[in-house]
């Protein structure tokens, strides 16, 4: 009977929480502390819902991103940052219909690797993501497939890249990450190659065919990944 007393107090921290306006995270977050073994999940459930609610209200984002660099040390806030960013992309930008970049326009320096992801989370069917993902981030409106999250069983997050600095989180708080390049074009196709080697099977073959058909820092990219893929 204690420890089902002990466990109701937990779940009572973690539903409060989970009821707590957003502008006061540091509250929130500390009743995340006093749910013991649930603490990390809230915090995920926290974040998850910032970015869920803030949805493409670039103001309300960058108010909680503050926030998080108010609250925690700046090696901890900035991987917080990253997560939520990620979050935004795989739950907003790789949600929302019809689909446009423009809808970002104006959003911090640091989502644009996010949104490059969130474009190729929805094409890992495309027969020809490449290309389709260069003509999706030049504008208009697209009717995508939603991202796939890391439940579904087409797609499952890992460190296809293995473990290195410079990365970023790819999909969601739940995994992944991924390198990143500061071009733009050669970025996308990184972002593209981690969904295709994430995806379940891994679509080897159309790495490949970048390996074939390019040149350059992409394909450098792709042989390494295919590496990688080859071993595992």
């Amino acid at each position: 009977k204690l420890h089902d007393t002990n466990r109701a107090i937990l779940d009572c921290h973690f539903a409060a929480a989970e009821k707590i306006p957003l502008d006061r995270y540091e509250e929130a977050v500390s009743l995340c502390f006093y749910s013991g073994a649930y603490g990390p999940e809230c915090h995920n459930h926290l974040i998850l819902r910032a970015a869920v609610s803030n949805w493409t209200d670039q103001n309300k984002h960058e108010a909680f991103v503050v926030q998080l660099n108010q609250q925690w040390e700046s090696g901890y806030a900035k991987q917080l940052v990253d997560v939520y960013w990620s979050t935004v992309a795989a739950r907003v930008a790789g949600m929302i219909q019809p689909f446009s970049v423009t809808v970002f326009d104006g959003f911090p320096k640091a989502f644009a690797p996010h949104l490059r992801s969130a474009v190729s989370l929805r094409l890992i069917h495309e027969k020809q993501p490449f290309i389709t993902a260069s003509k999706v981030m030049l504008g208009g409106e697209w009717s995508l497939p939603k991202a796939h999250g890391p439940n579904s069983p087409v797609f499952q997050p890992r460190p296809v890249w293995g473990d290195s600095d410079g990365q970023i989180y790819y999909c969601d708080i739940r995994g992944g990450m991924r390198p990143v390049s500061t071009s733009p074009s050669v970025d996308l196709d990184i972002a593209i190659m981690t969904a295709l080697s994430m995806s379940s099977p891994p679509k080897s073959d159309i790495i490949q065919g970048l390996v074939r058909s390019g040149n350059g820092e992409s394909v450098l990219w792709a042989q390494r990944l295919l590496k990688r893929i080859d071993s595992q």
